[in-house]
């Protein structure tokens, strides 16, 4: 299973956050590591970022799953790359890759690491202005990352959605592995967990 998210440092929708916006969408223990923070802007983004990639993760195995920020408790490594984020009884690993303007969450359930060849991921800066654009070249993009770091063919590989969840599949229709896509601002991220399905 997977989960990713992206999110652009530099925008302004990243800046300029309601003051109300760390009181709604993070817990009091996440809260009380901001002031000390060589870069709170950077933390709140990456306390964010883990959230929603392990909701994507958790959506997938339990479709009826809803997103309340505060419900989603992040748990960071000492190190600051590695978090478990708790869910009601589920724990979710995170990682995070970080470059001077993004912050992008890889999520796996613990333990997944032995079921799969492993997690592929990237992000890139995004050139596209519509919704719908950066959509499709985040898509694009993904699946020639995916391609050129496993030896498919880029032309046999595509992505099928269901319920606005994408998977990893053969032009036939053949499931290859889990998918997970996120964009925002000036960047697009993917994250791949090929391994075959539970059960």
């Amino acid at each position: 299973m997977i989960g990713n998210d992206v999110v652009d440092l530099s925008s302004s929708e990243s800046r300029d956050i309601h003051p109300r916006f760390d009181q709604l969408a993070l817990t009091p223990a996440e809260r009380a590591l901001l002031p000390g923070c060589a870069e709170p802007h950077r933390l709140r983004w990456q306390f964010w970022s883990a959230k929603e990639a392990a909701y994507k993760l958790l959506r997938r195995m339990y479709p009826h799953t809803s997103f309340v920020p505060r419900r989603f408790h992040v748990l960071p490594a000492p190190a600051g790359a590695r978090a478990l984020v708790h869910h009601g009884f589920h724990v979710v690993q995170v990682q995070w890759q970080a470059g001077e303007d993004f912050v992008h969450a890889v999520a796996r359930m613990t333990g997944d690491a032995s079921r799969a060849p492993g997690i592929i991921a990237g992000e890139w800066a995004l050139e596209a202005e519509s919704p719908a654009t950066i959509s499709r070249q985040v898509r694009e993009l993904a699946l020639d990352a995916i391609a050129g770091r496993t030896g498919l063919r880029r032309e046999a590989i595509s992505v099928r959605s269901r319920n606005r969840i994408p998977d990893l599949v053969t032009t036939a229709g053949d499931w290859l592995g889990f998918l997970s896509l996120s964009h925002h601002g000036r960047f697009g991220a993917y994250a791949c967990f090929p391994g075959r399905p539970a059960g």
